[in-house]
């Protein structure tokens, strides 16, 4: 008799035994593919953000072919994309892609400087797209797919449709592959400390078990055997959680420091816009003075001179303008104004040819 009830006592303690195992080996798949999908969401999330900054406007202006090379609404769009991919370190391509009536799916710009061997130019066909990509297209709707390995990288991707508020209909779709050669190790990393638990309550209890299969009598034994087994499992638990809490400050650091560069580079652009504008506003005054006018039809480089140089002192000392030039139509140099001495040489730098 009481054999048999040891023997129903130890075969309850092995179903419970298994019956905790499974719970836990499904409790653990469950924290990975949350923090997976946490990650997708975080991704979705700093898509949505890219996009919501996008002017559709600029989109609806473009053809979607190689003609918009030529528009300053395809320059001002890879602008914007390059701020998004700048400001995620992650972050390694940005690009705008439509479809056809005929079903091909097209680039209408990316992120990349023009010329790049990376750069999927305005109209590229894209014909690699995925058929969750298309079913995007046809709903309208959000996706993340990856990670997938390819010859530039393994990236997971992100789309964003972008709709026209006024009609419904699908503007385009913004992309935004992240770097996801560590996807695994983040993954591993955000789920880490609740497995963890997990974990550590598995093994504690699977060697209770063990152990006190070996007892007849007092549970000193058992205690004297799990207490090291437990202190050591504390120790990993503790190391892990340091060596992840790094590896989040490491990730924080380079998202924060991503954001400070791009910040600056935004900056130093709206700088430099503000100064462009600023002399712009003062040469179109300076255009319509008539003894300017008079001496560049003249050629006379003495009036010339002696008209514009208090000017320009002034505009030096006041407002830091270092140079002052007078070209002619054949772009040679007629007088420069901060340095009289040299003048009579052909101009072809990048502005004058523009000009």
């Amino acid at each position: 008799m009481v054999r048999d009830e040891r023997r129903s006592a130890q075969y309850q303690r092995r179903v419970l035994l298994a019956i905790v195992l499974v719970a836990g080996t499904i409790a653990v798949w469950w924290l990975v593919a949350r923090a997976d999908g946490q990650l997708r969401a975080e991704l979705l999330v700093r898509t949505r953000m890219a996009a919501e900054a996008v002017n559709v406007e600029l989109i609806r202006a473009l053809s979607g072919t190689d003609v918009d090379l030529e528009s300053p609404d395809y320059g001002r769009l890879k602008e914007q994309l390059a701020g998004v991919r700048a400001a995620d370190f992650r972050c390694r391509f940005v690009y705008l892609m439509g479809r056809r009536a005929e079903g091909q799916v097209f680039f209408y710009a990316d992120s990349e400087s023009s010329g790049c061997a990376d750069e999927s130019s305005a109209g590229l066909v894209y014909d690699r797209v995925s058929a969750a990509a298309l079913r995007a297209f046809d709903t309208k709707s959000e996706l993340t797919e990856g990670p997938i390995a390819g010859r530039r990288g393994t990236w997971i991707s992100a789309l964003v449709p972008l709709i026209d508020p006024e009609t419904g209909e699908l503007v385009a779709m913004l992309g935004h592959d992240a770097d996801a050669g560590d996807w695994n190790q983040r993954v591993a990393a955000r789920a880490a400390i609740p497995a963890g638990l997990v974990l550590l309550l598995m093994i504690g209890l699977t060697t209770a078990h063990v152990a006190s299969g070996h007892v007849k009598a007092s549970p000193r034994p058992v205690l004297r055997r799990l207490l090291p087994t437990m202190v050591i499992l504390l120790v990993q638990l503790f190391v892990l959680a340091g060596a992840l809490l790094w590896h989040q400050h490491r990730e924080r650091l380079a998202e924060r420091t991503a954001l400070v560069a791009n910040e600056a580079h935004r900056d130093l652009h709206e700088a430099l816009a503000q100064q462009a504008r600023g002399l712009t506003a003062k040469l179109r005054v300076l255009v319509l003075d008539d003894h300017l006018r008079r001496g560049l039809m003249s050629g006379d480089r003495e009036k010339l001179l002696e008209r514009w140089e208090p000017v320009f002192e002034i505009a030096h000392d006041e407002e830091g303008l270092t140079h002052f030039y007078l070209h002619g139509p054949d772009r040679v140099n007629l007088l420069r104004v901060h340095k009289p001495e040299k003048s009579g040489d052909r101009i072809d730098r990048f502005t004058m040819l523009e000009a």
